[in-house]
């Protein structure tokens, strides 16, 4: 028990060292308060169960031992003591142990909270507090609204200069295009963004952000996919546009294939990360598919139908975009060749679809001097 009181009192020592270097090494790294007081806490409930395996037995006797096992408690509980206090103060007044950088200082409710302790705007706020919100937080949301609606054309030129830039041939000429293909996107996304932070601003005391943060983060996964699909669109129609002036035999039906298929990936990656937000696995999803597998193939029959006709006509070279095609009663110039359908437009500028598998059943005579069954 001497040696075991002993070596708890090193052990404590050594804990008091380790903790105030912690403290040291965070004030230097800007670690959050957040981080330091959880430290903390985990770090005092470990203090007191050492606390409580060390005890003094009643002496049965007078001794050297059991007064050096005294003396070693003593120290013990002295430098436990010491150690729950600095932690506790920590745990307390951490804004006065941890150094803050000023951008960890700005935040939301701490700006709502600067126009709340204005004194004219306390006086505003006794008279709304029956609503449970605050003069603040209604400043805040419309700063907010009036910051996204003013940097929306800053935005909306300066995406479009770095993807230029950035991403595609700086000496392209597409910035007009490239503009007009990203401005709805993200005229909606930074709507709702604003709809989003305004409304938190504005009702952040109360429950609302919890019932409503699954639909929004819904709307943002979907805003997201259509802007990345955007600028999929962007990047290979000016990669097309480039490679077409040196390649005339570039088959633009299988680039818009791929892009397709990229566009699929993005849609089931996306779709399996909200799936995954609603706690949905994956893989009892994969399982049920593989389990009607055949009931689905048997479903979707004239739509495999359709795709398998499709890819035959995109790896055959059947006919391309652009040639004058006969396709049973219809003549025309084939506009998009596509894995669902095929576009012709007739002489009369009527646009008709027509299923691959049907094309592939019946004559075609493209007038390019050759036949096709």
């Amino acid at each position: 028990e001497r040696d075991k009181a002993k070596i708890a009192y090193y052990k404590t020592a050594e804990g008091i060292k380790d903790f105030l270097q912690f403290l040291i090494q965070a004030s230097r790294s800007y670690k959050t308060i957040d981080e330091v007081v959880d430290y903390s806490v985990n770090l005092i409930n470990e203090v007191r169960q050492d606390e409580k395996k060390i005890t003094l037995p009643a002496p049965e006797a007078e001794s050297v031992i059991y007064d050096e096992l005294k003396r070693n408690y003593l120290e013990f509980r002295f430098a436990n003591e010491t150690f729950q206090d600095v932690l506790n103060f920590v745990i307390n007044n951490p804004s006065e142990i941890v150094t803050v950088h000023w951008f960890q200082k700005f935040s939301l409710i701490s700006t709502i909270s600067f126009f709340n302790n204005l004194s004219f705007i306390k006086t505003i706020n006794y008279k709304l507090a029956p609503l449970n919100i605050d003069a603040g937080g209604i400043i805040v949301s419309f700063v907010i609204i009036f910051l996204i609606i003013f940097c929306y054309p800053m935005v909306i030129k300066s995406s479009g200069w770095i993807i230029e830039k950035y991403v595609l041939d700086e000496e392209s000429d597409h910035s007009e295009m490239i503009v007009q293909a990203l401005s709805r996107p993200i005229r909606y996304l930074l709507l709702f963004f604003s709809i989003d932070l305004a409304t938190y601003a504005l009702l952040y005391k109360t429950e609302y952000k919890a019932s409503l943060e699954d639909f929004v983060f819904v709307i943002y996964i979907g805003l997201f996919i259509w802007l990345l699909f955007r600028l999929i669109d962007i990047i290979f129609y000016v990669q097309i546009d480039k490679i077409a002036r040196t390649n005339k035999e570039l088959r633009k039906e299988l680039i818009n294939l791929g892009v397709q298929c990229i566009k699929v990936v993005v849609f089931v990656v996306a779709l399996s990360v909200i799936l995954n937000r609603f706690g949905i696995s994956i893989t009892a999803i994969m399982s049920t598919l593989g389990i009607g597998g055949l009931a689905f193939a048997l479903a979707a029959k004239d739509s495999l139908s359709n795709l398998f006709g499709g890819v035959t006509i995109l790896f055959d070279n059947v006919y391309r975009m652009g040639d004058w095609v006969n396709i049973g009663d219809v003549e025309g110039t084939v506009v998009e060749i596509g894995l669902r359908s095929t576009t012709i437009r007739t002489f009369d500028n009527a646009l008709i679809t027509i299923a691959p598998d049907n094309t592939a059943a019946i004559r075609i005579v493209e007038f390019c001097g050759a036949v096709y069954e």
